[in-house]
């Protein structure tokens, strides 16, 4: 389930991922994502907040990072996922994200056991555009696999944000804004929300 959404960056494409459907896109955040290149920034420092109905959650491993690269149809060069640890964050955690009433807020980020493989990948992305001849091309996406409810849904407003910090106490631009995840998902997909 991933939101038809890449911003083109430097090295790899950027994209911000999520359920389905037309994602209400931030063009503020689409300027900030242009100007990240994700092949150089440090991988402890790219975070992901999710401002959601205090109904879902989000649990370690439903949101997924991967890394790929390919060159004119050949198998992919590197082809990683990495599944991101969530996290309720703490209250004043954003900065300047904070939930509202009948809200969570949640941050997602590479797990700690996988930040030197992320690092690896980024290197060896570097070397293959290198050594290649401008042909490469590549895609760093975040998606949703997962996520639960707490509560019957019972037809209440779900809405969706979605933030990016990528650099330490740098601020927290939005990437995602009030995405309505009923008409994006549809009744069918909502009805499959496990509880958690």
């Amino acid at each position: 389930m991933i939101f038809p959404h890449r911003a083109v960056v430097p090295v790899l494409a950027l994209g911000l991922a999520g359920m389905s459907g037309c994602a209400s896109v931030n063009p503020a955040g689409l300027a900030r994502l242009a100007s990240v290149n994700p092949m150089t920034a440090d991988p402890r420092q790219i975070l992901v907040a999710a401002q959601l109905p205090e109904v879902l959650k989000l649990r370690t491993g439903d949101l997924v990072m991967e890394v790929k690269t390919s060159r004119d149809g050949a198998p992919s060069a590197i082809n990683e996922t990495f599944l991101l640890a969530v996290e309720d964050a703490p209250a004043g955690a954003a900065g300047q994200v904070a939930a509202q009433d009948g809200e969570r807020l949640q941050i997602a980020r590479v797990a700690a056991h996988d930040v030197e493989r992320l690092r690896a990948t980024q290197a060896r992305a570097l070397a293959l555009k290198a050594t290649g001849d401008g042909r490469e091309k590549g895609s760093l996406t975040v998606g949703a696999k997962g996520g639960c409810r707490t509560a019957e849904l019972d037809g209440r407003p779900l809405r969706l944000n979605l933030f990016m910090q990528v650099e330490a106490a740098g601020d927290w631009f939005p990437v995602v804004s009030a995405l309505d995840l009923a008409k994006a998902l549809g009744a069918e997909t909502l009805a499959k929300i496990p509880p958690c």
